[in-house]
């Protein structure tokens, strides 16, 4: 069953979508999206995960954060910490509709990092899934950046700003535009403080890491987070899947083995065992 759904926060309120399983309920897991152009080129793959998960007995709940999507505010009044917020107030609407305490997060890029503090911060979490985190907050904006120079270069013959320009207007309180977003100094210094390695010690308990790509090998930074996840007392396991980076692509993308491996470890973390899969 789906159900448009209105989650109350405060003065504002959430916009999501609830998917429950047609039988038993085995566990509930709340999506993070991405941000910018991401959460839009995501879309169809994060519903195809969560009819998939729902089918399998989980309870999923996607929503939209503050400021972004149908949900209400201005998306220049928020920053990180908002949208932690957010997803804690989303994982409660969830308990509260479902009755499952057995609750889980999983994020995409942006959305993971966000997922993976969240739940470092609240121990009521019972696993966390992150789909090609943004560990390095500093190297994911420098990214931004330069796409948007490359993109206006396309556009205009060539670009408008420079990314000095861009950085000083940032520092000097003045908000940048990126993909139509207004990015305000605030929410630049919390992307580019992220460092999910530094703070794994600290991390969630039960972690699936997940590398999206069509082929190659295990980005050293994505191994050097399960190491300081498991150094940190976590059970951290990490899979690859060979498929596109499909929150860079625009059109109809199915992602079948990524969705496919994430519902595998979920069906073994929440059986009998409890145990999830060691790769």
């Amino acid at each position: 069953m789906e159900q448009s759904v209105l989650i109350p926060r405060g003065r504002e309120t959430l916009s999501g979508m609830l998917y429950q399983p047609d039988g038993e309920i085995r566990c509930g897991m709340v999506m993070c999206a991405p941000l910018f152009e991401e959460r839009k080129s995501s879309h169809r793959v994060m519903v195809d995960a969560a009819r998939t998960f729902a089918a399998n007995g989980c309870a999923v709940l996607r929503f939209d954060y503050c400021g972004c999507g149908d949900s209400t505010g201005d998306f220049k009044n928020y920053s990180c910490p908002d949208w932690r917020e957010d997803i804690t107030c989303a994982a409660r609407f969830m308990n509260g509709q479902t009755g499952m305490n057995r609750l889980g997060l999983l994020g995409l890029r942006l959305g993971a990092s966000l997922a993976f503090e969240a739940a470092r911060m609240n121990e009521s979490f019972d696993f966390t899934v992150l789909w090609e985190p943004i560990i390095h907050g500093r190297r994911y904006f420098d990214y931004e950046l330069r796409r948007k120079l490359i993109r206006e270069m396309v556009t205009f013959g060539q670009s408008r700003v420079t990314r000095e320009t861009l950085l000083k207007d940032l520092k000097d309180g003045q908000p940048i535009d990126l993909d139509g977003y207004a990015v305000t100094s605030r929410l630049f210094h919390d992307i580019t403080t992220i460092d999910l390695i530094k703070a794994a010690a600290q991390g969630p308990r039960k972690v699936l890491l997940v590398h999206i790509a069509p082929s190659g090998a295990v980005p050293r930074e994505l191994s050097a987070l399960k190491e300081a996840g498991l150094d940190g007392g976590a059970h951290v396991d990490l899979i690859s899947t060979e498929e596109d980076p499909f929150w860079n692509l625009v059109g109809l993308v199915e992602c079948p083995s990524l969705i496919e491996k994430t519902k595998g470890w979920i069906n073994l973390l929440t059986s009998n065992t409890g145990q999830p899969l060691n790769t």
